[in-house]
């Protein structure tokens, strides 16, 4: 007898937000936008590696951090769809779909189905900023994102759900113990950014600690955090002092001096730079590494921007300190009363719904303040943003007091009551819709983008071209050129990146090197050919004519699209 199988009207909304947002980021990604960098290359050569030579490098190229997740998803889609920047970048719409659909699991057990199908909606747009960071893959990043919330969603429906009495009906539970496990190990081997969000999720898993300590649940939890941890491990276990994880993340937070005009610079950039670029802002994104078009090909930092930024980042701390207080409040209504008795199921519930809420609205200070306290705000507030990505996932905690006011929750006999509903419920519904409207103007500028993505990619090829018409294979240039072109050109043309000293010794030396292997080839080839910008000072241009005709007497110049090509030639 057949069964017909019924879909909910909710299941196929949900269904088709998904539909809308992997079209857009494939649309973007076919089209090579954003541009890709020398950074998203380096994830494309180790992906290039794996696949062909059987490569299993555990960190990104060069570095004693980032792990190399990305690079063996991409590795994967190059057997099945060959290697490309659009499918490299297929992995990160992978990670960002599974973001979402763990981000609406999350919105559904702690606030309501409708609220869970809002913010998946939300999250299928965004600005220029935020959808190049779902889309670049430069490590770490996407993972953040799938890792955290996957954690908090498995510790919140641990936390709602009672441990039976019979062990056999637990064994879904030890499951759930051993991918939290697994989660928490993959997002620290992936990016050490996701500890904030790791120390929130441990925060919520306490409250099932008498399950981990009286009930054996510890053992699967560990036996997940084992093997997710497992490529870090194996990366600690041989390398050499200084270079661990616990090393890297020391030297990583530098020293910032504790001075009234350092705090100022930190504070005033954070909120009036970095926050609005990465929270959602569609415009007024700047970027240290303009000739990257590194958000996309947007204008320069205009005047009013400061202002923009200033307004936005009030904005978000307002709906941030409304939503901590609404959660306080409910939080007190809940202990209070019970403080002298037993409570029942629903009240325990409803006091783990809330104390989560508050662990989302914690979650986003914790990803602020320690970027706030550092470097970055100070040295590149606009590239560095993208280390706030996590405050994406404590937006449905901003966001749930808002939705709650569009809600009616009693009939008001006064007439100024039914009135003062009516106008809170406008209030909160227009802010909403305000937000939806920022995120979809962001991706329809994004959008607006795709022909100079094109035009700049055609001007790539044509550049690798050009060299490969000079027989050129091997080149020395700038970091942001050689690796990038590696990649693009399926490692037909491989480099080696020199940096220039213009303030100082005026000297050429090795910069960014991030695979060793290029670098003797690269000088075992006496033709190697140099690429500088073409309007490099004179004593620049000098020092690379000596490095050539140490080798060889003659050689020629030609320029391609900016730049200057030294080529040396048979005598």
């Amino acid at each position: 007898m057949k069964r017909n199988v019924r879909i909910s009207p909710h299941t196929l909304f949900l269904a088709l937000i998904l539909l809308i947002a992997i079209a857009l980021l494939v649309c973007l990604a076919y089209y090579n936008w954003p541009l890709p960098n020398s950074d998203e290359s380096i994830i494309g050569l180790m992906a290039l590696h794996i696949q062909r030579n059987g490569e299993h490098p555990l960190l990104f190229y060069g570095q004693d951090y980032m792990g190399s997740l990305q690079a063996y998803i991409g590795a994967f889609l190059f057997n099945l769809f060959g290697s490309s920047v659009f499918v490299l970048r297929l992995g990160m719409i992978v990670l960002y779909v599974a973001f979402m659909l763990c981000l609406y699991g999350l919105c559904r057990q702690l606030y309501t189905r409708y609220f869970a199908l809002f913010m998946v909606f939300l999250f299928a747009f965004g600005s220029t900023a935020m959808l190049s960071r779902q889309l670049s893959a430069i490590g770490g990043y996407p993972e953040i994102l799938f890792f955290s919330t996957a954690s908090l969603l498995i510790t919140l429906y641990l936390a709602l759900h009672p441990y039976k009495e019979r062990w056999q009906e637990n064994l879904g539970r030890y499951l759930l113990y051993i991918l939290w496990g697994g989660a928490v190990g993959l997002g620290l081997w992936s990016d050490t950014l996701i500890v904030p969000w790791i120390v929130c999720s441990c925060l919520v898993l306490l409250l099932s600690w008498r399950e981990i300590i009286f009930r054996g649940a510890i053992v699967p939890l560990l036996m997940g955090l084992l093997i997710g941890s497992t490529p870090l491990i194996i990366h600690n276990l041989h390398v050499v002092s200084g270079h661990d994880s616990i090393s890297t993340i020391l030297s990583q937070m530098g020293h910032v001096p504790l001075t009234i005009s350092v705090l100022y610079t930190q504070f005033f950039n954070t909120f009036t730079v970095s926050l609005p670029i990465i929270s959602g802002n569609p415009v007024c994104h700047s970027s240290e590494y303009g000739f990257l078009q590194y958000w996309g090909f947007e204008q320069h930092w205009a005047p009013q921007c400061t202002n923009i930024g200033i307004v936005w980042s009030l904005g978000f701390c307002t709906l941030w300190f409304i939503s901590a207080l609404l959660a306080f409040y409910s939080l007190m209504k809940i202990v209070w009363p019970l403080r002298r008795r037993h409570w029942s199921v629903e009240e325990y519930r409803h006091f783990v719904l809330v104390v989560v809420w508050l662990i989302l609205l914690l979650g986003i200070v914790a990803n602020i303040l320690p970027y706030l306290r550092s470097v970055s705000p100070i040295n590149g507030p606009g590239t560095n943003s993208r280390y706030l990505m996590g405050v994406w996932i404590g937006y449905p905690a901003l966001l749930w007091p808002l939705w709650l006011g569009c809600r009616r929750f009693k009939q008001y006999i006064s007439r100024s009551g039914r009135m003062l509903s009516v106008v809170r419920q406008g209030f909160c519904a227009s802010l909403l819709m305000l937000i939806v409207a920022l995120f979809m103007v962001g991706s329809a500028l994004s959008l607006r983008d795709i022909p100079e993505a094109r035009t700049a990619s055609t001007q790539e090829q044509t550049f690798i071209d050009t060299l490969l018409t000079h027989n050129i294979k091997h080149v020395y240039g700038d970091y942001w050129v050689v690796y990038r072109m590696a990649f693009t050109s399926d490692e037909r043309i491989i480099g080696v990146s020199l940096a220039y000293n213009y303030r100082n010794s005026h000297a050429l030396t090795l910069f960014q090197n991030k695979y060793i292997p290029y670098i003797q080839r690269v000088e075992s080839d006496p033709y190697a050919a140099y690429i500088i910008p073409e309007h490099s000072d004179v004593a620049y241009r000098h020092i690379v004519e000596k490095r050539i005709q140490l080798l060889q007497e003659n050689y020629q110049i030609f320029e391609i699209d900016g730049y200057l090509v030294y080529q040396p030639i048979h005598s």
